[in-house]
């Protein structure tokens, strides 16, 4: 059983620009902890699950294929920082995040793609496009690895079969198709994630994507999601005249000089 969203969490998303149609066209609702857990097939470990969860719906199917919980009360590292905020499904595949009803958008290949790495910024994304009248593609990876996992079995050196890591085929989405990468703004301090970020850039650039990176300034938020609701839509539009094309030698060079 699900639970509706609260006020806090209507406020929380409006401060973004995502109202209420968008959110019950997602399907984001809240569980409980004892939800959670059953959605996710998770035991005893961790604390409590309970929070907001974002389903992922096949676009070809309509069917949930997978789930991220945005859990309320995430712990706190001895640095402070919050561990685990989003769980997905133990043994779950991985996919890539749609916004319900993108599939126009997806078989229309003049229609850019921007690769963020929340479903928040996502959802801010399509309403940023439609307020400005602008067609672009906004796809999650839920996080800046995510755009890998388990996509099948092989065979190890001591002929067992174990699980075959790799970019996901939801990728495919991007084939052919200009494709911004536009990661959180930790991105310029974390070297993990820009190590994630030039990984995704050559497995796009191999499905002969125009990649193009983007970079969020400094004291915006974290998230293209913060950016828009700190900043505005004309701001977060000019983003776009900006950043790096990658190109098939994983190269990178200025858009703003190599349009």
């Amino acid at each position: 059983m699900s639970l509706p969203l609260t006020t806090a969490d209507l406020a929380m998303f409006a401060k973004i620009g995502v109202g209420p149609e968008l959110l019950a066209r997602a399907k984001i609702h809240r569980v409980s902890d004892a939800e959670a857990r059953e959605l996710l097939a998770l035991n005893g470990a961790h604390g409590d699950m309970s929070g907001i969860v974002f389903p992922y719906f096949s676009p070809v199917t309509g069917f949930r294929v997978a789930a991220r919980v945005r859990r309320d009360n995430p712990e706190i590292d001895e640095k402070g920082h919050e561990k685990n905020k989003y769980m997905a499904g133990y043994g779950d595949r991985r996919h890539l995040y749609l916004v319900p009803e993108s599939e126009s958008l997806l078989a229309d290949l003049t229609v850019p793609a921007v690769v963020v790495e929340a479903e928040k910024s996502a959802l801010a994304i399509e309403l940023w496009a439609k307020r400005t009248g602008r067609r672009i593609l906004p796809i999650a990876t839920g996080g800046c690895w995510s755009y890998r996992g388990r996509i099948g079995k092989t065979e190890n050196a001591g002929g067992h079969r174990v699980d075959e890591v790799g970019p996901l085929p939801d990728l495919k989405w991007c084939r052919k198709r200009r494709t911004y990468i536009l990661y959180d703004a930790n991105v310029a301090t974390n070297p993990k994630v820009r190590a994630a970020r030039r990984d995704l850039a050559r497995e796009l650039v191999k499905l002969e994507a125009e990649v193009r990176v983007l970079n969020l300034p400094q004291g915006t938020g974290n998230g293209p999601d913060d950016f828009i609701g700190l900043r505005g839509d004309a701001a977060f539009e000019a983003l776009f005249e900006t950043g790096t094309l990658t190109t098939k030698s994983g190269n990178t060079r200025s858009l703003l000089t190599n349009a």
